[in-house]
């Protein structure tokens, strides 16, 4: 988690009310307080899966490559068979 005294810059700290200058009080950060920022950020988003929009391009897409898959499951490849095709490509 990032340090109080991010949090303190983060929320503005003064009268103005919290977040009324958000692209200021972010600039503000230590880049590596921004970039820890970032990290809870995503872990807080990880947390919810469920709430997590999927949109409707992602949903198709998936389905389509598993009809795919399903017509002819001898067409995929394990993880260790992709990172070496990967590899070989270097």
């Amino acid at each position: 988690m990032f340090s109080e005294n991010a949090l303190a810059k983060f929320s503005g700290g003064g009268d103005n009310g919290p977040m009324k200058n958000t692209l200021q009080d972010l600039t503000s950060l230590s880049v590596a307080e921004r970039i820890q920022l970032v990290a809870d950020l995503w872990d807080s988003i990880a947390r919810t899966p469920a709430k997590v929009p999927v949109p409707m391009w992602q949903k198709k897409e998936l389905d389509r490559r598993k009809a795919r898959f399903l017509k002819n499951p001898g067409s995929g490849m394990t993880w260790e068979q992709f990172k070496r095709s990967v590899n070989g490509r270097k």
